[in-house]
């Protein structure tokens, strides 16, 4: 692998999509380039994501036998939703698609709970 560049953007108020470029140098299954995709979340909310990539020529989608990957991330955290292998002659088309959720009163509580303790000394 050669040096990689990561793009962010945020894709609604702390929900961050992070995209990984890496050049696949001397690849032994003619691997061109991977991207890996992940999504970010800085609140307190879950989140169902779709990364569907009908459409793109000469690449697989690790973990997944058509193009279609669904994930869900919990609040606080991040976590890879595509990893792509380009191949020669690659066309990548993508579209993504996510819900938000509250999550279980527990979870909201395990994560308030540290803010409320530091408030309160």
């Amino acid at each position: 692998m050669s040096a990689s560049t990561t793009i962010t953007k945020e894709i609604a108020k702390g929900i961050f999509l992070h995209k990984k470029q890496m050049q696949a140098t001397g690849a032994s299954d003619g691997t061109d380039a991977i991207y890996i995709f992940k999504i970010e979340v800085k609140s307190l909310q879950i989140l169902d994501f779709t990364a569907d990539f009908t459409g793109s020529e000469n690449l697989t989608l690790d973990g997944s036998p058509n193009l279609i990957s669904h994930t869900t991330i919990q609040p606080m955290s991040t976590d890879t939703v595509a990893l792509l292998k380009l191949q020669k002659n690659w066309k990548l088309k993508s579209r993504f698609k996510f819900t938000m959720r509250n999550p279980p009163k527990e979870v909201q509580q395990k994560h308030l709970m540290p803010s409320l303790i530091t408030l309160n000394n």
